[in-house]
């Protein structure tokens, strides 16, 4: 029986008590696949507690998303340059 009915996906906000399980747990971030079956199950506990958000951003404040979003287009921005770069390499290496 599915623990979480309803979605498939929970966002994670970097609260004090997630914080405070991780560091019980010897990490310094969320990273489940590091998690053996016990820390998975507390964590789930503790995720079962907290109140359903109807969305991920509902719990960030505007300027959290406004930085993402500005991080979002700074990456896209170095990953077209990047291309740009390994196209122009590839270009330059056929011709030689």
């Amino acid at each position: 029986q599915p623990t979480f009915a309803g979605w498939s996906m929970k966002y994670v906000a970097a609260s004090e008590d997630v914080k405070r399980l991780l560091a019980s747990f010897g990490h310094t971030r969320f990273d489940p696949y590091r998690f053996d079956d016990a820390q998975m199950a507390e964590m789930v506990a503790l995720l079962q507690a907290r109140p359903e958000a109807t969305d991920a951003r509902a719990s960030r404040p505007a300027s959290a998303d406004q930085a993402s979003t500005r991080i979002a287009h700074q990456a896209l921005v170095v990953s077209v340059a990047a291309l740009a770069l390994a196209l122009l390499a590839i270009v330059l290496a056929l011709r030689s």
